[in-house]
């Protein structure tokens, strides 16, 4: 039996990425297949459907969580090329959150002429960017756990197309700035992309960055109305009335009573079942308070381990790569912007290098390898070993690329420079992104280009190694001194 959701599409009944589920994860039977007499009081019907199943799907050898029904609804079991679909709307969403954001920064001095501004006025500009980016997750994430993640990734859309818009078409410098906080904000649901924009304001002329960028939010915003249905799904209220994938054996029917096997029984109105533009809460779920994201987010400094990591990278890392970007204009302000927008090939280059190199993928290899050696108990610290390589490399590059600015070196040796800063995570990294640009500016006026980022390279290798080769050895320690969080994935809160 098939089940046509809110696009038409035809959803198999035990699917996962298009594929046997049996193909895809492995079953843990922890049930007796022993037949139990029928129960006297049920009818013949509901008897030959009603079993409850116990088994629990592992992949691996590892729990999956979170775990899949047997409903053709659940987001895990539709096939894959909706899931890629999707997933692919995502990741568009991020890249249009950084280029709108960071796209004029190519385009400064024709900013600066416009309005008749220093360049430390129009990089204040590009941080009220970034403070939507802050203002954007604290506001909207418990909204996207009350009506669902897709009307507030359209709604957001909407917000940052009519913005960018503004930033396009704006008159005076502050309808300026307030266009681009509101820009920032509505692309915040979803960090070098700046190559394009200097090409496109040497060719199209100044302004067309904006206009290029309000087109590709249209774009997303049709994508995300027609090919992104809703993935809030109620997954604990669907677990306690339906199997999981793998369950099979029965027992008395007077625990079967809870689960509906079927289907049809299931009148609760879920993802693809839900409005076009559902602006209800989403129903089977435990709702937060609007406010309860920024609540968490101060309960969150209870979790030592947490803020350490996050503080330090956010003040000691990204925001010296932020300084980078926002330097490029004074830096190289005697190229034309196409020639400063080639000039991002080396951070583009590192960016590629790092999901190779230092990202996920390879980061579980060593978890897994060293949870062998660990009697199979993984911990979150062996992940720390991949980021010596890449902090050591992220201080020497930008003690590199300043020393190439302030020397004027061979343009070879800035592209180096910033291939090491990419190889190298959050409110505290937008946060950081917003000061930069009252900062950086004058920091380099008092001290010059090759001590301002020498003096950031050595923070970053003598100040941040330190503190993580001490998470290292003292993480687990932290961790037991920390409170577990009091809130889970909205998906597994069930109303009362």
């Amino acid at each position: 039996m098939a089940h046509a959701g809110l696009f038409g599409w035809d959803l198999p009944r035990l699917s996962l990425g298009g594929e046997s589920i049996r193909d895809r994860i492995e079953i843990k039977d922890e049930t007796s297949s022993e037949e139990q007499p029928k129960h006297p009081g049920e009818s013949p019907e509901r008897s030959s459907a009603s079993v409850v199943l116990t088994g629990e799907c592992t992949r691996n050898g590892i729990k999956v969580l979170p775990q899949p029904t047997v409903d053709p609804l659940d987001p895990l079991n539709w096939k894959k090329w909706e899931k890629n679909t999707i997933l692919g709307i995502v990741m568009f969403n991020y890249f249009l959150l950084t280029y709108a954001t960071s796209v004029s920064i190519p385009a400064f001095q024709y900013v600066q002429e416009a309005f008749n501004l220093s360049f430390d006025e129009v990089n204040k500009g590009l941080s009220l960017g970034a403070l939507g980016w802050i203002v954007g997750p604290i506001t909207l994430t418990s909204l996207a756990d009350i009506y669902g993640r897709r009307i507030v990734q359209v709604i957001s859309t909407a917000i940052a197309l009519v913005a960018t818009i503004g930033v396009a078409t704006s008159a005076t410098f502050p309808g300026y700035l307030i266009s681009r906080f509101f820009q920032g904000y509505g692309a915040s649901p979803a960090m070098t992309v700046g190559m394009g924009a200097g090409l496109l304001v040497d060719s199209l002329g100044v302004n067309w960055d904006s206009w290029v960028s309000a087109i590709l939010f249209a774009v997303l915003l049709l994508l995300q109305l027609f090919f992104m249905p809703e993935t809030l799904y109620p997954r604990n209220f669907m677990l306690c009335r339906m199997p999981k994938i793998g369950e099979t054996a029965a027992i008395d029917q007077e625990k079967a009573a809870p689960y509906a096997i079927t289907i049809d029984e299931v009148t609760l109105k879920r993802t693809k079942d839900l409005p076009f533009l559902n602006f209800r809460p989403v129903p089977g779920l435990e709702h937060p308070k609007v406010w309860d994201t920024m609540l968490r987010f101060f309960l969150t400094f209870r979790l030592y381990v947490v803020v350490i990591a996050c503080v330090v990278v956010s003040t000691l890392v990204y925001s010296w790569e932020i300084a980078v970007l926002t330097c490029f204009p004074l830096a190289y302000g005697d190229e034309s912007a196409a020639t400063q927008a080639l000039l991002y090939l080396g951070l583009l280059v590192g960016t590629v290098a790092s999901e190779i190199l230092c990202s996920g993928r390879l980061s579980d290899w060593i978890v897994t390898v060293l949870a062998k050696r660990n009697n199979h108990i993984r911990v979150p610290e062996s992940r720390i070993w991949i980021m010596y390589p890449a902090l050591l490399a992220t201080g020497a590059g930008l003690a590199l690329w300043g020393m190439s600015i302030g020397r004027k070196s061979h343009w070879i040796v800035g592209q180096v420079a910033l291939f090491l800063c990419k190889v190298s995570v959050s409110i505290f990294q937008h946060f950081l992104e917003m000061t930069d640009g009252f900062f950086i500016s004058p920091w380099i006026k008092a001290s010059g280009w090759t001590w301002t980022f020498a003096a950031q390279g050595i923070m970053v290798a003598g100040a941040v190694v330190p503190v993580f080769a001490a998470l290292h050895k003292y993480g687990a320690r932290l961790r037991a001194m920390s409170p577990l969080p009091s809130w889970v994935n909205p998906e597994y809160d069930t109303p009362n």
